[in-house]
């Protein structure tokens, strides 16, 4: 990289050279990155000479910051972990000793790993990440009884950091040194990794370690236990004794998968200040952390590439400009596949970022709630004509103004959670200019308590139209709230409810302070000066709010 980086400003800077793209195009191969590649102002290509890098075939080169997988052996019975295998589970295991690899850095827990800056090691195996060794395989276990500890001086609920389980496999992992719990504690729209600190088999009570969980926890909770040595007992699941640098795994397949990795570089690609430059075709794939990060610049584009199997988000756009992703494919993503930001919101500045012809599936496969497909925010980014399938949560969350959301097709989200949308926004009346038009929504079920929605307007959302859809086999198609939504010439088909209202204001002695859906409204609100331009012309209704 470095060599081609160095030819590239060269040509770039050459007065000599013709008019036209400087082109770097990657032979097909496989091409390991054991740290990230960086791109900054000086790599940036100018009007004469745009600069892209392309891969010679599409989809033949790759990138990846996963190594091989050492060499599985049998697993026998003078192993020290053979004890707290499963019966069932130890003719099929193998065992892989990661130190004599060279490999010492495992990260943190997978779930742990989606916000921390040293992200998770992760099993790749038969081109998909593996399941952390748990229980249940399927589903969730619930909590029998938490503990009351009344109210604070405030007037508040003490949350609790402990609760009884309903199982009693639970209280066989009491000798596990690293035990998690990965799910619902308290709401079916809030999820978390808790560590679990002492687990009393004769109370069947479990403590949590530190403050991992922020909600504490409720009766209503679901969960499931990770990293569980002991409960390795079907194919898929693995296990990293951090204590002796031992992976065990059933594998899917056989002990030889030449696409088998391990994660170890945190970020494959960052940029900063990067402009002119186009990244057409090629593959990304296996890290830790965010796969692409592009900050500060403008007139990238994405084209037709990649990114897959990546430990937190696959691609991410802040403060960019006249940017765009095109026909991608982004899935396998722990914590989202896209975030967008730029503009200025306050100015109603747009930053034209386009998000388009992509196929984002699979994502949050760790992070079960609020990582979105595509978070986008600021002023002027475009969703459209994507398709969008298969993630526990919400498909397309936004902040922000003047957003367009168009043509998708969205289905099969919001699988693992309630009270969601499948597009969420919420908590601003100044959410002024975004539009959702000619969407395709549909199969968004309510597996819990409290319905899924098409479009969730939540806790005073207010500025959103909404016109042209078709919502269809959908718990609800439209939760509305608050003030300036507009929904025109909509199709709902099967919907259990086409469209709800919650705290509307028909009347103003209907509106109390009382009655706030989040304290932050009023706040956000009088940050702009409404009364003036642009504010006054486009959007005059915010000058009635007193």
């Amino acid at each position: 990289f470095a060599a081609a980086q160095k030819a590239v400003r060269a040509a770039v800077a050459d007065d000599a050279l013709p008019k036209g793209a400087v082109q770097v195009v990657v032979a097909d191969g496989t091409y390991f990155l054991p740290e990230t590649v960086t791109f900054g102002a000086a790599d940036a290509g100018t009007e004469l000479h745009p600069v892209v890098w392309r891969a010679a075939t599409k989809g033949g080169a790759r990138f990846t910051g996963g190594v091989g997988v050492p060499k599985f052996k049998k697993l026998k019975p003078d192993d020290p972990a053979y004890g707290r295998i499963p019966e069932v589970a130890r003719a099929h295991v193998g065992v892989s000793d990661l130190r004599k690899a060279g490999i010492t850095d495992y990260g943190v827990i997978p779930g742990v790993g989606v916000s921390s800056p040293k992200g998770a090691m992760e099993l790749i195996w038969d081109g998909r990440p593996q399941a952390l060794a748990g229980w249940p395989n399927e589903g969730f276990t619930g909590i029998a009884a938490v503990p009351d500890l009344g109210k604070d001086a405030d007037g508040k609920r003490i949350r609790a950091t402990s609760f009884t389980y309903a199982d009693d496999r639970v209280g066989t992992w009491a000798n596990e040194p690293e035990p998690y719990g990965n799910g619902f504690f308290c709401y079916n729209w809030a999820a978390a990794t808790v560590p679990f600190g002492k687990i009393d088999p004769a109370t069947k009570t479990v403590e949590q370690k530190g403050n991992g969980n922020h909600y504490g926890f409720s009766k209503a909770g679901f969960w499931r236990g990770i990293n569980l040595l002991c409960e390795l007992d079907s194919p898929g699941e693995y296990y990293i004794d951090r204590a002796t640098g031992r992976l065990y795994y059933w594998p899917t397949t056989d002990r030889t998968d030449p696409e088998g990795a391990l994660t170890v570089t945190k970020n494959l690609l960052a940029a900063r200040g990067l402009s002119r430059v186009t990244f057409a075709g090629l593959v990304f794939e296996n890290c830790r952390g965010t796969a692409l990060e592009f900050r500060n610049g403008s007139d990238v584009a994405l084209e037709a590439c990649t990114v897959r199997r990546i430990g937190q988000r696959g691609v991410t756009f802040a403060g960019m400009r006249n940017s765009r992703i095109s026909g991608c494919d982004v899935s396998w993503c722990g914590a989202g596949a896209i975030s967008a930001d730029g503009g200025n919101p306050d100015k109603l500045e747009q930053a034209n970022i386009r998000i388009e012809n992509c196929h984002l599936h699979h994502y949050s496969y760790t992070a079960y709630t609020y990582a979105a497909a595509v978070a986008f925010h600021g002023c002027g980014v475009t969703i459209t004509r994507c398709t969008v399938h298969d993630g526990p949560h919400t498909a397309l969350i936004f902040g922000g103004r003047e957003h367009t959301i168009s043509y998708n097709e969205v289905h099969s989200v919001c699988i693992e959670s309630g009270e969601m949308g499948a597009i969420y926004c919420g908590r601003d009346w100044t959410l002024c200019g975004n539009v959702i038009r000619g969407n395709w929504i549909h199969d968004i079920y309510s597996p819990r308590s409290q319905p899924n929605r098409a479009i969730m307007l939540d806790d005073g959302a207010a500025g959103i139209e909404m016109y042209e859809n078709r919502f269809e086999r959908i718990g609800e198609g439209i939760s509305l709230s608050a003030i300036g939504n507009r929904i025109e010439n909509n199709l709902f088909v099967s919907n259990g409810t086409p469209i709800s209202v919650w705290q509307n204001w028909t009347k103003p002695e209907h509106y109390k302070p009382s009655h706030y859906t989040h304290k932050s409204l009023l706040d956000r609100f009088y940050t702009l000066k409404v009364h003036e331009e642009p504010w006054k012309s486009k959007y005059p209704y915010l000058g009635m709010i007193d």
